[in-house]
């Protein structure tokens, strides 16, 4: 998959390989992250977008139907009706995208089939009127509204979440007026996203089956994820907020509908991730009854509190979770942003590896800045040890004279990375 950025924030421009393992380098604001945030948000919009389209089409369908409880009850009626309707938008919704029928006579008759079964059974009087077309009509019209809105509306407002989201709203050049854009070329499709005011202006794709990309940032989100009410206390009210994205993938599993061949390739992955992290990695973290999470050392009976495991560690354990959880899987696109934090040298090392064999075990691309030239030199060597030295691309922010930053590909002279990285030693 080749991306091409260009005017995002203070990249000028910026052409990446995300496949494999790619490494960038370079001083401290330049645009590193940028470039992590950039692929995050763009590739998530356009893969599984069918799926993300659906979903919120429901949530509107719902919000349509049960929100409608507040004009509809001017006799006090308030539980029984809100009950029916509640469950009438889960019934509607359902039956709608199974069978396509949107029309009027279709709609009362899921009403009126999920009113007769509902056991919170309305009195006559309120009987005769949820049934009338007085009452279903209003109804009937918000959810028509929401069944023709374009696919295109959604994907708008989807990729501006994950704007928000990843930039805090701040996606164009606060200096410019150019417009942000962004292509990403795949060998099964193609996909071209353009922004100017932070605001979608124009937009191509095709919807792709393949995971999300996952972003690990400079801290640990298992610090976040203590107990069952942390997983909701720090929640952002964007469900394409990448916190609150992480935090599902870390605390509850992928689809319980999966087929045979999903659940094969998950249990593959996980002896999989347990054998690439053996060195660094003896046990596996556990979800209490209570919620909180905790890890179980194999060595000791009572599990370990997480305010006591290791930083370095976390970071492993997160990513034995996200394979074990089923999101870290086959064509997954692995984001991380200075991976070498609170890690020895020693384990920079370690972790080059791992990130080396989770691309040609199973199948997961990395995309990762760094400052380390133990872990990049690490990624360069493993990658040629293992035979995959063709899978590796290594590139270096620079900076302009206007103070733009563009992403120079340094793959057949990564010593330029290294006279970066050196040179403070050689300062002293």
């Amino acid at each position: 998959m080749d991306i091409r950025l260009r005017n995002i924030a203070k990249i000028a421009e910026a052409d990446i390989k995300v496949d494999g393992v790619s490494i960038i380098g370079g001083y401290n604001d330049t645009g590193k992250s940028t470039v992590l945030k950039s692929i995050y948000a763009s590739v998530n919009l356009f893969r599984n977008a069918d799926q993300k389209v659906r979903a919120e089409r429901r949530s509107s369908l719902f919000s349509a139907i049960a929100d409608r409880t507040t004009y509809f009850d001017p006799d006090g009626y308030g539980g029984s009706l809100a009950h029916i309707l509640i469950n009438f938008a889960d019934m509607f919704s359902e039956r709608w995208f199974r069978d396509g029928n949107e029309s009027f006579t279709a709609f009362k008759q899921i009403f009126r089939e999920c009113a007769s079964r509902d056991e919170e059974a309305p009195d006559q009087q309120l009987d005769d009127q949820i049934f009338t077309d007085e009452f279903l009509r209003p109804i009937y019209e918000k959810v028509e509204e929401v069944l023709k809105r374009p696919r295109e509306t959604y994907m708008k407002y989807i990729g501006e979440m994950y704007i928000r989201s990843a930039f805090s709203g701040q996606m164009n050049h606060l200096g410019s007026n150019d417009a942000a854009k962004i292509q990403i070329q795949s060998e099964d499709a193609e996909h071209y996203l353009e922004v100017k005011e932070n605001r979608i202006t124009d937009m191509s794709y095709a919807s792709v089956s393949k995971p999300d990309a996952i972003y690990l940032p400079t801290y640990n989100v298992l610090d976040l994820i203590k107990d069952r009410s942390s997983r909701f206390r720090f929640r952002t009210g964007n469900r394409y907020s990448m916190e609150d994205e992480l935090r599902k993938y870390l605390t509850s599993e992928g689809d319980a509908r999966q087929t045979y061949e999903a659940y094969s390739e998950r249990e593959a992955n996980i002896s999989a991730i347990k054998e690439i992290l053996k060195e660094v990695v003896h046990g596996e973290l556990q979800m209490e009854g209570n919620g909180k999470l905790s890890f179980k050392d194999d060595s000791l009976e009572k599990n370990i509190d997480m305010s006591n495991v290791a930083s370095g560690m976390k970071t492993f354990l997160a990513i034995q979770k996200l394979v074990e959880n089923g999101y870290l899987k086959k064509n997954g696109i692995l984001l991380i942003d200075e991976p070498e934090t609170n890690l020895h040298p020693e384990w920079h090392l370690k972790f080059a590896e791992i990130i080396v064999l989770m691309y040609k075990y199973m199948g997961i691309s990395t995309v990762a800045n760094s400052h380390s030239p133990y872990f990049i030199r690490a990624i360069e060597v493993k990658l040629a040890d293992y035979g995959m030295k063709e899978n590796g691309n290594f590139y270096l922010m620079e900076k302009m004279d206007n103070g733009r930053c563009y992403l120079k590909n340094v793959t057949d002279r990564t010593n330029e990375l290294y006279q970066r990285l050196y040179m403070p030693l050689q300062y002293l």
